[in-house]
């Protein structure tokens, strides 16, 4: 059963509780500021990888976007040298990453494509930032969501890249290895080995 009761849940990780890995989970500290604007339907989604990078990130704040009733928090985002993350499908970059051309602040989208989609255009404080496109192919790596295109890459995935990029490899390294041990878990937790789990991705990829 993929629904099971959240009362057998880690409430932070969202893993069953013998398999809750907070306990193995160390500070990934940034220079740079983080903030994640999530579908709030993602928020209900166990698969979601955002939660996963805020347990690590102390720089990094979720903001739900889209609930009824609910007032988003423009305010957030709206500081200076401020980038929106976005896959190579978006098109060319807005601007360059270079020793003294780097954001302050990373904004990324968390949903499905076409969730993450209809947010950039209907929030304008997301539509004016300048876009920052991830221009390799997304790595090679189980996830637990099928991939709708070869550079699709999860929420906690792109910004595992991106801080390679930003902060050092040592930090992406530390932030991919966090996912892809939250995957295997996850698998576990379905009653699948990781090396076997190909055909366990069923929920569209989140960007």
């Amino acid at each position: 059963m993929r629904h099971l009761s959240t009362a057998n849940r880690c409430e932070a990780c969202q893993l069953h509780l013998h398999l809750c890995i907070c306990q193995e989970i160390r500070p990934v500290p940034t220079q740079t500021r983080v903030v994640i604007v999530r579908h709030w339907k993602e928020a209900r989604k166990p698969t979601g990888s955002a939660r996963i990078m805020a347990l690590a990130m102390p720089n990094l704040q979720i903001l739900d976007y889209g609930e009824k009733d609910a007032v988003f928090a423009a305010d957030l985002i709206e500081f200076p040298d401020t980038w929106a993350l976005l896959p190579n499908a978006e098109g060319a970059s807005d601007v360059k990453l270079g020793p003294d051309n780097r954001p302050k602040t990373l904004v990324l989208l968390d949903g499905t494509w076409a969730q993450a989609r209809r947010m950039a255009s209907r929030i304008p404080s997301v539509e004016r930032l300048p876009r920052w496109a991830l221009e390799t192919p997304a790595r090679r790596a189980i996830r637990l969501r099928r991939p709708h295109e070869p550079w699709a890459r999860s929420t906690a995935e792109a910004l595992a890249e991106a801080m390679g990029r930003l902060e050092g490899e040592h930090v992406g390294a530390a932030l991919f290895a966090l996912y892809d041990r939250w995957v295997s878990q996850s698998l576990q937790m379905r009653g699948l080995h990781p090396l076997a789990s190909g055909t366990e991705q069923v929920e569209e990829s989140e960007i």
